[in-house]
């Protein structure tokens, strides 16, 4: 799991055992709890309305177990662990489902598909 600001291009990564063989979150409290030591091993939780700003906007880019897409239960599992483990700091999850990763200008424009805003 990595966790990635693509304004401060900070970027912090975290191993996990929460897939499952059909899966990417085959375990969905121990997802929660790896994203949340994440955030706290870095003090995200002290300062995450500044790590975020005032647009909250994450976007979910599963690049295992996601051949032929995600059905709508994945898709759910994604946003809610996202969701609960900022403790309702982002207005929107988005999911990216494309199997190459993203760079930061394709980041933004996936997101501006959503909601267009000027980024710094």
């Amino acid at each position: 799991m990595i966790l990635k600001n693509i304004n401060t291009q900070k970027e912090f990564e975290i191993e996990g055992n929460f897939s499952s063989s059909r899966l990417l979150i085959g375990e969905f409290h121990d997802a929660h709890r790896q994203l949340v030591k994440l955030l706290r091993r870095h003090h995200f939780r002290k300062g995450l309305r500044w790590f975020l700003d005032w647009r909250n906007r994450i976007i979910i880019h599963p690049l295992e177990k996601s051949e032929g897409g995600l059905c709508s239960v994945e898709q759910r599992i994604l946003t809610e662990v996202v969701h609960i483990s900022f403790r309702g700091y982002i207005n929107e999850a988005v999911i990216y489902e494309g199997e190459h990763l993203l760079s930061d200008e394709e980041v933004k424009a996936q997101l501006n598909k959503r909601f267009p805003i000027k980024w710094s």
